[in-house]
């Protein structure tokens, strides 16, 4: 998918941008972040990635698809790795799982007192939208036993089997 929308940016379809094939970085968020440090594996035109609250380490919370990443890059790929300290479906020790696996040059930063929303555009949006549906318990609980529904309460966070998740602004 990214070897496709590089090739059709950099055959000049990208409209009043003039852009080097050789100084190309991708970013994403999420399934996207997955996305992006899957891509230098086939793709040696990528010469940087921002990794944000990446999927692929190798236990996924429930929900989080099981995506093995394999960093067979060939080359030198600089990445910047982003989490969130109250990621809850991508959680920080996840991210460190992946930076620990992957080649130098790296950085990993965990923002403080952000989800993994905070990532996306017009997070407030988000946390509204999240606030307003039920998640079974595993898609919230840190330890995965939960199966009831959850309820919204305390200013958007939500609370399974007796604790609270990092699901929304404090």
């Amino acid at each position: 998918m990214c070897a496709s929308l590089l090739d059709y940016l950099l055959d000049g379809h990208a409209s009043g941008v003039e852009l080097d094939a050789g100084r190309v970085g991708l970013a994403g968020h999420s399934l996207g972040g997955w996305t992006v440090l899957a891509t230098p594996e086939s793709d040696p035109r990528v010469r940087a990635v921002v990794a944000m609250a990446p999927g692929g380490n190798s236990r996924p919370r429930p929900g989080v698809l099981r995506l093995p990443l394999t960093f067979a890059w060939g080359r030198e790929v600089p990445v910047l790795y982003l989490a969130a300290e109250d990621d809850v479906p991508i959680p920080p020790d996840g991210v460190r799982e992946l930076f620990d696996r992957a080649p130098e040059p790296k950085q990993l930063v965990i923002l403080r007192r952000a989800d993994h929303q905070h990532f996306a555009d017009g997070v407030e949006a988000s946390h509204e939208a999240l606030r307003a549906i039920t998640l079974p318990g595993e898609a919230c609980s840190d330890h995965g036993l939960g199966t009831r529904a959850l309820s919204t309460r305390g200013g958007g966070r939500q609370e399974c089997e007796g604790h609270w998740c990092g699901w929304g602004p404090a």
